[in-house]
């Protein structure tokens, strides 16, 4: 089984969002982004922002489908 770069984005989005909720997700992802451009490593920063993007739709669209 393969998973690709976008599902294994996602894969780390939920498994944070899990572990930490979605605010230390998204941040802990951020941090990671920032660690990683700090080194110089950028194709890390590109992933790592972009889990960090996809905690805040994952939180968004949960939020969506609690509203009335």
């Amino acid at each position: 089984m393969r998973i690709d770069l976008d599902e294994a984005i996602v894969i780390y989005a939920r498994m944070l969002g899990s572990l930490l909720g979605s605010a230390g997700a998204a941040k802990a992802a951020q941090d990671k982004a920032n660690h990683l451009r700090a080194k110089g490593d950028w194709s890390g920063v590109k992933v790592w922002e972009a889990v960090a993007a996809r905690v805040t739709e994952l939180r968004e669209a949960s939020c969506n489908s609690l509203a009335p």
